[in-house]
Parts: C-alpha cells; sequence; structure tokens
C-alpha cells in the first residue's frame, strides 16, 4: 500500500522504513555488527551506539530484531562454533 504525501512518496513507501525507525534501526544493525565481533559487552554497545542505557538498547533491539541482544550473542556464537 503506497501512501502519498502531497505529490510525493512517503521515506517508508522508498525504503520500506518508517522515518521514526530510521536511527534505531542504524543503531541496532551497528550494535549487531559490534555483538557479533565479540570484543564489547552489551553495556559497553549500548553506549557506543548511541542508546541512553543498555535497557533502551535491550527495548529497541527486542522490537526491531525480534529477540534480545543476549538471545542474539548467544545464536550469534552457536553458529560460529
Amino acid at each position: 500500500m503506497r501512501r502519498r504525501t502531497g505529490n510525493t512518496l512517503s521515506v517508508k513507501d522508498t525504503s520500506g522504513i518508517a522515518t521514526v525507525d530510521r536511527l534505531p534501526r542504524a543503531r541496532v544493525d551497528r550494535a549487531k555488527t559490534l555483538i557479533a565481533a565479540g570484543t564489547l559487552s552489551i553495556k559497553e554497545v549500548a553506549y557506543v551506539t548511541g542508546f541512553a542505557n543498555p535497557s533502551h538498547l535491550g527495548s529497541t533491539f527486542l522490537r526491531l530484531e525480534g529477540l534480545t541482544p543476549s538471545d542474539f550473542r548467544n545464536r550469534v556464537k552457536s553458529v560460529s562454533r
């Protein structure tokens, strides 16, 4: 479904990501990279990626990815074994 804002398509229509989710998505994508690298704690990843605290990273990660940062780390570890 395409929504128009005036004579142009909305950002969500062209990118598939709502404007409100663009920055959190970028932060979570960066967090995934850092978590997969395994050199930083979840707390450190939260601050490095710009979240106010680890809890905010956790809730945003869960909303966008469907699992917690710790669960993601465990999956990455089990796949790399």
